[in-house]
């Protein structure tokens, strides 16, 4: 699909739109419909609570919004009035060509849109609704190649990551707070280097784990609502500037390299292998997928691998590569991960790298393998049946921060900050910006 660039730098004037009262709120929106020059977040580092971009879906033809407050609807670089909703309405948006049709409850026209659709709240301590789904913040809407519309989330950061934390991490009880707190801090690291990265795209994050799982205001839980609040703005930084701060459900007792997981990504001295454990038992031992067998059919196998090759084989995009003959692993990485692994078919030999491991032994039920921290493929006959059995642990890629692992060391009494440091060699952690009005804060940290 093709992107177009970000909405006419419009990321500074949202931010300013989070901070102001309601008339000035309103002033302000009349001139963003019109040209904004382009801006960025100047460096890596924000002075300020930035607005993100999520992009919460693609594929839909046919949306509903609501809201329990007035919202408005606008039109993009128009000087237009947008128009009003009222509490309770349901206005229904629809691509119509390449146009986004709005109608209300009562089946109306609202407008034929060709440009990108505003749709805010007047009061923005009122979430508006998706298809019933709560969400802070406001919606754009565009109509995109394929006939379907880009459905984007815009809101501040702080409360983007309301809706991640419990979603991530789920709800660990009181003495996983600080574990918690380390995922906020992970969590919007991650987030602020990827919205650098991608500035000149249509937007900044998925809602799903190709980057945070994001459940917008329905997700959230008044516990890790907390955690968020009581690191505003922290961040894990090296060298001065802010890292990809990834992480992973359980590392399996070590966590893995970035360079050796992802070979075509880069490297980063503070994503390097680091052992699960202070001198004693893998802090992630307990959980559920610390160690794993899973089993397949011996003709499934070889035929899941055929299917799915072509994730780590461009030139097999479109292409049967033959049936299987043989696997093998070829190298670990020093985390014991699997660096190569080889398959053999009729067509030839290819090495399967890194992480697309995963992606290319998948599971009987169709998802990627839950990590490439595994042993030897073995042969098991059973009622004149053929098995291949592999034994594995872990879940995920591995790299960063161990969820599991980090809820252990804030149940044994470990802070936040000891844990990010265990995690993401040689950081510094940093309050970059606050800007808050009568909240609490833990302050920069020592």
């Amino acid at each position: 699909m093709m992107q177009t660039p970000r909405f006419a730098g419009i990321r500074m004037a949202l931010q300013e739109i989070h901070v102001l009262g309601y008339r000035a709120r309103l002033l302000l929106l009349c001139g963003l419909f019109q040209c904004v020059p382009h801006c960025t977040l100047g460096g890596d580092i924000p002075h300020a609570e930035p607005v993100v971009y999520i992009a919460l879906s693609e594929t839909a033809r046919k949306i509903s919004i609501s809201c329990a407050g007035t919202f408005r609807v606008g039109r993009w670089g128009t000087h237009r009035r947008p128009t009003r909703g009222y509490p309770g309405e349901r206005w229904t948006f629809t691509i119509h060509g390449h146009q986004i049709q709005a109608s209300d409850d009562a089946g109306l026209s609202r407008g034929l849109f060709k440009e990108k659709v505003y749709i805010y709240p007047e009061d923005p301590r009122t979430p508006l609704c998706l298809d019933g789904a709560k969400y802070r913040g406001e919606f754009i809407l565009e109509s995109i190649e394929g006939g379907t519309l880009r459905i984007i989330n815009a809101v501040g950061l702080e409360s983007y990551l309301k809706g991640v934390l419990p979603a991530e991490l789920g709800r660990p009880g009181e003495k996983g707070f600080d574990a918690l707190k380390a995922q906020a801090v992970a969590a919007r690291s991650y987030t602020l280097y990827q919205m650098a990265q991608r500035r000149e795209g249509p937007f900044d994050l998925l809602p799903s784990e190709a980057d945070q799982v994001y459940l917008g205001m329905d997700g959230e839980d008044p516990r890790a609502n907390e955690a968020v609040e009581s690191t505003w703005g922290i961040v894990a930084l090296y060298k001065g500037r802010i890292i990809r701060a990834n992480y992973s459900s359980t590392c399996a007792g070590k966590t893995a390299s970035a360079s050796a997981v992802w070979p075509k990504g880069g490297d980063f001295p503070y994503l390097r292998a680091r052992k699960d454990s202070q001198n004693g038992e893998d802090f992630c031992s307990k959980a559920p997928y610390y160690r794993w067998e899973e089993v397949w059919d011996c003709h499934e196998l070889y035929e899941v691998v055929r299917k799915n090759l072509w994730r780590s084989q461009d030139k097999l995009k479109g292409k049967d590569p033959g049936p299987v003959e043989k696997m093998t692993i070829l190298s670990r990485t020093p985390s014991g991960r699997v660096a190569e692994l080889g398959v053999w078919t009729q067509s030839g030999r290819y090495i399967v790298r890194g992480d697309e491991v995963r992606w290319v032994l998948r599971r009987t039920n169709g998802a990627p393998l839950r990590s490439s921290f595994i042993g030897a493929l073995r042969k098991k006959e059973e009622k004149g049946r053929c098995f291949m059995v592999l034994e594995g642990g872990g879940f995920g890629h591995g790299v960063g921060l161990c969820q599991t692992g980090a809820m252990e060391m804030s149940r044994q009494g470990y802070n936040y900050l000891q844990i990010l440091r265990h995690y993401y060699k040689d950081i510094d952690i940093q309050q970059i910006y606050d800007g808050r009005r009568n909240r609490k804060s833990s302050g920069p940290p020592g």
